[in-house]
């Protein structure tokens, strides 16, 4: 209905009448009430000062979302593409706040003398734009913290993009006093300047108190670490392993079968065996936790997980996908206990092809825990616990780089950005800030599990399963110009056929700039240029890797794609095939999952960068004053960002670089001083001191040392 009533009034070409809707649709009077209601609110229509209905773009209207500022004015970002981004002044945001879904129009910008005693814009030609209605409230639940104010109070967020307090009564404060960190429910909003109203739903800490900053950002995004009882009480019923339970599995319990993870991982839910058979082939199993014996579709369990879709890991905080009853016992793959698997059993050739592959329900019996240090020093050739099992662990070095090779000569792209890692003691105190980098051991268990990732997945595919899929894509050819006007300052090019762009091309790049000083900047610029991965019940591809078939089969403890498409195996291994009947279902199920685990896996990572940023930013206010080498990691209108050597970056502000007047070149990614022609150009090595850090907005400002 509400389809049929958009294409009328689309197919207008003028505004329409309600009468004209019902005389169109043949129904009666009270029929497309409800859906035009919708319609209005969901912005897909409006009505005009005479009561007609039409279509926003008609009024000159656009729909999208508010990009708010600590500065108190705004962005709007179209849901349209083909329309810009538009400039909204503190006055014009007539009570929209961070990320609202907004309808707007464009207005010609006032005269700077008409603008008194309201906040400038920024300076620069922006086309304007006032909101006109809010559609959605983003912002329905906010954390922040509690300043009393006589018999009343506000909460002031922490998101500094959310600029305005809300105003709590004294009878909707359980009682929390100035400084208390609180959950507010907004329950009234104000569009005529006003502070929105709310209720504190949740005192759970106090300013000052150890990781306090963690705490808020997982009750910012909603990541509960604590369990509701009915799904603990699920889990402990579950969380058991009985004899029978082995019956109808492949015994594995005798072969020589390891874990190799970081030294404070927890839920170990991958182990490797491998060994060289006689005709130079090797047979290298990956078993995976077999969670899916243990989570019941539709049980508490399963729905906590299929809400949550991802474990959360911040600094010195764990949120996990499934109760510890499950994620750190029964189905972490402990050495010296027996464990229920999944197993993906491979025999490769030694130039890498995997030329059979066999997945089966197992049990294992792990016989040592690894950690990546003690492997890598093993593999260095240094003292070493594993000195013992050193021919075990070179055969798996010599089998990694094998895959690895193989994978590159197909077109693979292997991004080696090292990562930041935040280090903390058991208080959640902050220890250091180091550069976590991709050694041997990392990327020998990384290959093996994409080998079984890959075959896992061609052999779904063929089987037209219904199936998640790991999909990447690379950027949009509209991108391609821009990227290549950066490329040439350093001499290079993504040079490809029509704008048909492939892997082997970003490869192509990335190993001309090996070596060079600006290596880590192309790294990132591209990285950074390309669309973010996703779930899909569709095989579309994985860009980086250069596979057509790939998903996430190995990580079912933290990821619950991995648990689905398990379920899926199983069946498959018992029945042999699916009903028509019961494909479709699961196909739509699929659909449902991949758009779930797509949403939390973005959520997830936003969290995980801004916790690290703050972390960053605590560790940089110890170093104020101090001077630092860094490299230029990014270029804008207002100044340049820096880099240091630990990975933390930190902005160098425009009006801070005082020996000239700068000027932004964008398509040269530089900043160029009109007198001198000194030139601030993305890869540039400098040197900064650290002038200020705000840990609460998580930034550093930095200073050039000339």
């Amino acid at each position: 209905m509400k389809e049929r009533i958009l294409n009328f009034v689309a197919e207008s070409h003028r505004p329409v009448l309600l009468a004209d809707i019902i005389s169109h649709l043949r129904c009666d009077a009270e029929a497309p009430l409800a859906y035009l209601q919708e319609l209005l609110s969901e912005g897909e229509l409006c009505l005009n000062k005479k009561g007609k209905y039409c279509l926003p773009q008609s009024m000159g209207l656009f729909r999208g979302r508010i990009q708010g500022s600590d500065k108190g004015f705004g962005f709007f970002v179209p849901e349209d593409e083909h329309v810009d981004d538009l400039f909204i002044p503190p006055f014009s945001l007539n009570g929209a706040l961070h990320k609202d879904r907004v309808l707007v129009r464009e207005v010609q910008p006032e005269p700077v003398q008409a603008r008194h005693r309201r906040q400038a814009r920024p300076m620069g030609k922006r086309r304007e734009a006032e909101v006109i209605k809010i559609l959605e409230h983003a912002n329905t639940r906010i954390v922040g913290t509690y300043q009393k104010a006589g018999h009343f109070g506000f909460c002031y967020p922490d998101d500094k993009n959310i600029c305005t307090a809300v105003y709590v009564s004294k009878a909707d404060s359980l009682d929390a006093v100035s400084g208390d960190k609180v959950i507010v429910q907004v329950k009234k909003w104000h569009n005529d300047g006003k502070n929105p109203e709310g209720v504190i739903t949740e005192i759970f800490g106090s300013e000052g108190d150890a990781a306090i900053d963690i705490l808020s950002i997982a009750k910012k995004y909603e990541l509960e670490e604590e369990f509701p009882e009915k799904v603990i009480a699920n889990a402990q019923k579950v969380a058991v392993i009985e004899e029978k339970d082995f019956e109808g599995r492949l015994d594995l319990r005798g072969e020589f079968i390891v874990t190799i993870d970081g030294i404070d991982a927890k839920d170990l839910d991958d182990a490797v065996s491998l060994e060289r058979k006689e005709n130079g082939n090797w047979l290298l199993g990956v078993h995976i936790a077999d969670v899916a014996h243990f989570v019941a579709p539709n049980s508490p369990l399963d729905k906590e997980a299929w809400q949550r879709a991802t474990s959360v890991y911040l600094p010195g905080m764990v949120i996990p996908m499934l109760p510890r009853e499950l994620s750190n016992g029964v189905c972490s793959l402990h050495p010296g206990e027996d464990k229920l698997t999944l197993s993906c059993l491979m025999e490769i050739s030694p130039n890498g092809k995997i030329l059979e592959s066999h997945i089966c329900e197992s049990v294992i019996h792990s016989k040592r825990r690894l950690n990546y240090d003690e492997v890598n020093r093993a593999l260095r050739g240094e003292p070493s616990e594993y000195e013992d099992i050193l021919p075990f662990l070179q055969e798996m070095k010599e089998l990694r780089d094998v895959l690895f090779q193989k994978r590159l000569a197909a077109g693979s792209v292997d991004f080696d950005i090292p990562e930041i890692k935040v280090l903390t003691n058991e208080k959640n105190e902050l220890i250091d800030i180091r550069l976590r980098r991709r050694d041997a051991a990392e990327s020998l268990i990384e290959e093996m599990m994409i080998a079984a990732n890959e075959a896992v997945a061609t052999e779904y595919f063929f089987k037209q399963a219904p199936f998640l899929y790991r999909v990447h894509q690379s950027f949009s050819k509209d991108r391609l110009t821009e990227i290549n006007q950066f490329l040439a300052m350093f001499g290079l090019e993504i040079n490809c056929h029509g704008g048909n762009i492939k892997a082997h091309h970003i490869k192509k790049v990335l190993d001309a700039a090996k070596g060079e000083p600006y290596e880590q900047v192309v790294a990132q610029v591209l990285l950074q240029s390309m669309n973010h991965a996703f779930y899909s019940p569709d095989a579309l591809g994985h860009f980086a890797l250069a596979l057509p078939y790939y998903s996430h089969f190995t990580s079912p403890i933290r990821r619950y794609p991995d648990l689905a498409i398990h379920r899926v195996i199983k069946t498959y291994l018992k029945l042999g095939f699916l009903k028509d009947e019961t494909a479709e279902n699961w196909y739509k199920e699929m659909a449902q999952t991949a758009h779930q685990s797509s949403k939390q896996e973005r959520r997830a990572e936003e969290a995980e960068r801004e916790a690290v940023s703050m972390k960053c930013a605590e560790y940089m206010a110890g170093h104020i004053g101090e001077e630092f080498d860094g490299r230029i990691a990014g270029v804008t209108g207002f100044g340049i960002f820096v880099q240091l050597e630990n990975g933390i970056e930190g902005l160098v502000h425009i009006s801070a670089i005082d020996n000239d007047f700068y000027e932004y070149f964008p398509t040269e990614w530089c900043l160029r001083g009109k007198d001198s022609g000194r030139v601030l150009r993305l890869g540039d090595e400098v040197r900064v001191v650290i002038h200020d850090v705000d840990r609460q907005k998580a930034t550093i400002d930095m200073l050039l040392c000339d």
